[in-house]
C-alpha cells in the first residue's frame, strides 16, 4: 500500500470492516475497491468479505482477487448494485507467466491462454 502511495498518483487506504461510517465515506469516495482476502473462496462460496450492499454505487470498480468460484457473492452483490466486476484469474494468469518465465527462461503465450480460457471472464 505504501508502495502505491508513494509511486503514483492512487491512494491506497485499508480500513476496518466494523467502521462502517468510515468504510460508508471511504466507498462515496472511491472508485475502485478490492477483496484481497480468503472470504468467499471455494468451498466456503456462501460467504462476503461485505454484506452491507448499500455501500455500493455504480461508478465503482469491485475486484476480488478469488478465482474460485469465478463470482463470489461479493462480485454478484456489486454487480447486483450497478458495479462493474471482476476477478483474480487474470491476476493468476500474469502470475503463472511470471513462474513460466523464471523457469524456463521463456515467455508464456499469455494472449493464447487468455483467448482460449479467460474470454467469458467475470
Amino acid at each position: 500500500m505504501d508502495t502505491i502511495n508513494r509511486t503514483t498518483a492512487c491512494r491506497a487506504a485499508l480500513y476496518d470492516l466494523a467502521d462502517t461510517a468510515v468504510l460508508r465515506s471511504s466507498f462515496l469516495n472511491s472508485t475502485l475497491v478490492v477483496n484481497a482476502t480468503t472470504v468467499g473462496m471455494a468451498p466456503n462460496i456462501n460467504h462476503s468479505v461485505l454484506e452491507d450492499t448499500s455501500l455500493f454505487h455504480s461508478g465503482l470498480l469491485v475486484a476480488d482477487i478469488i478465482y474460485n468460484p469465478r463470482e463470489t457473492q461479493f462480485l454478484s452483490r456489486a454487480k447486483a448494485a450497478g458495479c462493474r466486476t471482476f476477478n483474480g484469474l487474470h491476476m493468476l494468469l500474469y502470475q503463472g507467466a511470471e513462474a513460466f518465465r523464471l523457469w524456463t527462461g521463456r515467455q508464456m503465450p499469455v494472449k493464447n491462454i487468455k483467448e482460449k480460457y479467460l474470454s467469458q471472464c467475470v
